[in-house]
């Protein structure tokens, strides 16, 4: 018998690309036995109207909203806590799965130690791989349901939208687990437009270093801190926010100020901090298993 899926969906503010990729996709799927999850991050652009009035014959679709936008991972952990799915999978609302993929998805859980599965990500309707075709990327991702008893999205991953996969998939590898690509469940992505992608550079940045303090050491951490990370924030931040901007002396010393304690604060204080807290405690939720909370 094949195996009941939850597909989560985590939107905001992207009520065109639901429309457009993701849940027409989602209608032509050759897999007969799945619901659909969308967690609606507190969207303010006509998102939770259009999945209230949204009915579809073969889409069982759950609607989740959050009364307040709390970032990716807590989205993925909402959608997670809602699915009734022994494989839960992910794609993102700018992605057009075939109509194979989730049959693909499902074939390659063809052995217990098979904790992970993803598929193959084509840019839009181009034949170049996003990304790359050896790992597992979020907009195109599945689990076994049973593996969220030990380990969930990293909510400390708070400053972009990267990273949360590449930390998660990463812990359960190192605890044992499997990892497949099933080459033959395809996703496009259209990657489209949104307010966040314009700080990427800064953001995810952010973000790896918060993966390398819960895997390093503190003094190695702080040592490529000092070495690299401070040059590069503000090359970066000077070419995104202040190169070519009319600004006065008086509007961008005190910008750069606000700024330097900002990075200051959060590279040597926070993410090291918090990464370590977060490490300890990801170590006693697995060897202590129990049910993901909804």
């Amino acid at each position: 018998m094949l195996p009941f899926v939850s597909i989560v969906i985590c939107t905001k503010n992207r009520c065109d690309a639901l429309q457009k990729y993701a849940l027409p996709s989602l209608e032509q799927l050759d897999y007969p036995s799945f619901e659909v999850v969308v967690v609606d991050d507190a969207s303010s652009d006509g998102t939770q109207q259009f999945l209230r009035q949204y009915s579809h014959s073969k889409l069982r679709l759950n609607v989740v909203r959050n009364a307040e936008s709390s970032g990716l991972c807590n989205a993925r952990n909402v959608g997670i806590g809602h699915s009734r799915g022994e494989i839960i999978a992910f794609i993102d609302d700018d992605c057009a799965v075939t109509h194979s993929w989730l049959s693909e998805i499902v074939r390659a859980y063809d052995r217990e130690e098979v904790a992970v599965v993803g598929g193959i990500s084509f840019r839009g309707d181009s034949e170049e791989i996003y990304i790359n075709d050896r790992h597992v990327w979020g907009c195109n991702m599945s689990f076994r349901a049973s593996i969220f008893r030990q380990f969930r999205f990293d909510t400390g991953l708070k400053y972009s939208h990267y990273a949360d996969e590449t930390d998660l998939i990463g812990r359960i590898i190192d605890h044992g687990f499997v990892r497949v690509v099933a080459k033959k469940a395809i996703a496009r992505h259209y990657v489209e437009a949104a307010a966040y992608r314009k700080q990427v550079p800064l953001s995810g940045y952010l973000n790896y270093h918060y993966l390398n303090a819960k895997k390093g050491s503190l003094w190695g951490y702080y040592g490529y801190v000092f070495s690299h990370s401070l040059k590069h924030i503000a090359l970066v931040e000077y070419g995104l926010n202040f190169k070519g901007q009319a600004m006065t002396w008086l509007q961008i010393v005190p910008a750069v100020i606000r700024k330097s304690f900002y990075y200051g604060y959060v590279l040597l204080l926070e993410i090291p901090v918090a990464a370590k807290r977060k490490h300890a405690q990801e170590e006693a939720l697995f060897r202590r298993p129990r049910s993901f909370p909804a």
